[in-house]
């Protein structure tokens, strides 16, 4: 999205408007909110079968869209777009969904994934990725002498071996500071700390840090997030509270935690020590933050390992 794009939108957000969303991520979310405190009417189609699965599972993702119903928000899981449908002087009328059913709107958000903004390199002869990333090495050199590339728009090593971009601020950050480094002639090496990132949906709370599988893919079919994993979960009753901690054998590496604000580095160095589940639930309270405004952390009697 540019800035035009951005101008634009500001431009239609006009109260008493209808305006569709596509597409299940943070961004989507935000554009959301954004229409509705505008006074703009929000249809959110989302593809899969529950919204943003890349980072949450069934249980969290119906407490999001319960959340952001309450909100005003129209949420349509498994919808798929088939096309825009016009009016006869072209402006947009509604969105038709595959199987014909129509959801009228006057202005339609499409969020449905990051795209490095690289077309202006196509004949600058800096290697490119198939999804037009720009290709680096380890010290965030590209392909040509004394250019350097970082953010969003740089492939980069990640530390199961695959080769895609960081879409993440902290992430842009810390290449920066590596970029810079290469550059004045450091011997440097960028590979990412542990995950970790943090978010709202709407005024829902969401932390999370270390590995949390996706559980299914982009068409809906399940994911198999290998040998040993577990998650430990548990949703306080009548509220949009949950915390779920993802285990491998025996030893913690990923949080996800709803509803509260939660302090990510105790939640890393627990991970990157190897806790066991009993260690981190004994401690969990101690990576609240807001103690004295939420509601303190205890295990709760239905909680459950799946």
């Amino acid at each position: 999205m540019t800035l035009r794009d951005l101008e634009a939108l500001d431009r239609e957000t006009q109260p008493g408007r209808r305006a569709v969303v596509i597409g299940g991520g943070l961004i989507g979310v935000e554009v959301a909110e954004v229409l509705l405190r505008r006074g703009v009417s929000v249809t959110f189609l989302i593809r899969e079968d529950w919204y943003f699965p890349m980072a949450l599972d069934a249980g969290e993702s119906r407490v999001v869209a319960e959340h952001m119903g309450t909100h005003g928000c129209d949420v349509r899981l498994g919808a798929t777009v088939s096309r825009i449908a016009r009016d006869g002087d072209g402006a947009v009328r509604a969105v038709v969904l595959e199987g014909g059913a129509e959801v009228a709107c006057d202005l339609v958000v499409v969020a449905i994934g990051v795209v490095p903004n690289t077309g202006f390199l196509a004949t600058s002869g800096l290697r490119l990725s198939a999804g037009g990333a720009i290709e680096v090495d380890d010290a965030l050199r590209t392909s040509a002498p004394d250019v350097w590339a970082a953010g969003d728009c740089a492939n980069v090593t990640w530390s199961d071996g695959s080769r895609r971009p960081e879409q993440l601020w902290y992430t842009a950050r810390d290449q920066g500071r590596a970029a810079a480094r290469s550059m004045a002639g450091e011997d440097v090496t960028y590979r990412r700390g542990t995950w970790y990132n943090s978010a709202k949906f709407f005024d829902l709370e969401w932390t999370t840090a270390g590995w949390v599988p996706a559980l299914i893919n982009w068409d809906n079919t399940p994911l198999d997030p290998g040998p040993g994993y577990r998650s430990w979960f548990q949703r306080v009753p009548g509220r949009p509270l949950t915390q779920r901690v993802v285990m491998k054998d025996d030893r913690v590496v990923g949080f996800n935690l709803l509803g509260s604000r939660w302090n990510h580095e105790p939640l890393l160095e627990w991970i990157e020590a190897g806790r066991t589940l009993d260690w981190v639930l004994t401690h969990l309270h101690e990576a609240q933050f807001d103690e004295e405004l939420s509601e303190p952390f205890r295990v709760l009697p239905d909680a459950r390992v799946s």
